[in-house]
């Protein structure tokens, strides 16, 4: 703020400061909402004003990567002050180079993948798509996603586990959140049901169906199957191992298949 007051003499000085100030000001902005504004969680931080505020905010993805730009508004701030600090400077360029450098990455080790995985490439063929089911953990009372990290680490798990597989799989996970991505895990959450049979006929190349049941809390295989059989002959199990199963869909059957039609004054 003192080199406010001597804007005349040192312009650069003038410069830095504000460029210090706008980074401030967005590091503010990058702590994110501290919350969950979607599912109504109270969010206290100043992001939270851009969020109700101003619009399209709300569709921003990973805030926090606004560090970027912090660390470019500061490194030009901090050009007029070279010429006091060579020595800090020259101390400087060896860290910054050893800091970017990374010999490994820690990953973690592959989970074990359910031996339903492993009966695929025999039964499904390579122009047959395939979706995984669950698609994300609990839901809230609502019956949206709480997580969609979660979504993303649950789906990326389908991915790398089948990675050698042939079948076109359309598990997987973007950041994007159009309507049926969006919509997607709480349909399937009530499978087996007549919306989510609905949902599934959508997909043109979609014939297979895994329900991971292990991987269902409070999954029961009596209930599950019961419900399966209210759907008729649209479904049928190709492959069990437990509380795991995989479901063929049929585009057509015998029978017809009825969506009824929403009528006003009716």
């Amino acid at each position: 703020f003192i080199s406010l007051i001597k804007v005349r003499k040192s312009p650069s000085t003038f410069s830095s400061t504000v460029l210090a100030l706008v980074a401030v000001f967005i590091a503010l902005i990058a702590i994110g909402p501290l919350g969950y504004p979607e599912i109504e969680v109270s969010a206290l931080a100043p992001f939270r004003i851009f969020y109700s505020v101003f619009p399209g905010i709300d569709s921003l993805r990973a805030i926090s990567r606004l560090g970027s730009v912090i660390i470019l508004l500061l490194s030009l701030a901090a050009i007029p002050t070279l010429n006091h600090y060579k020595n800090l400077v020259l101390l400087l360029i060896p860290l910054l180079i050893l800091e970017s450098r990374l010999s490994s990455f820690p990953l973690a080790p592959l989970a074990p993948s359910p031996k339903m995985f492993s009966s695929l490439p025999r039964l499904i063929s390579n122009d047959s798509a395939v979706l995984i089911t669950p698609l994300s953990g609990k839901l809230d009372k609502n019956n949206q996603v709480i997580s969609w990290s979660e979504v993303a680490e649950i789906n990326s798990s389908y991915l790398v586990a089948l990675r050698e597989s042939t079948p076109l799989l359309m598990n997987g996970y973007s950041g994007q959140r159009p309507k049926t991505i969006y919509e997607l895990p709480r349909i399937m959450s009530r499978f087996p049901s007549q919306a989510a049979l609905e949902k599934l006929l959508e997909f043109e190349k979609l014939r297979f169906l895994i329900v991971l049941g292990s991987k269902i809390d409070g999954f029961s295989e009596d209930e599950f199957l019961e419900k399966l059989s209210v759907i008729g002959d649209r479904v049928s199990i190709v492959n069990r191992d437990g509380a795991d199963f995989i479901i063929e869909i049929q585009k057509s059957s015998g029978k017809p298949f009825l969506i009824p039609l929403k009528t006003s004054g009716n």
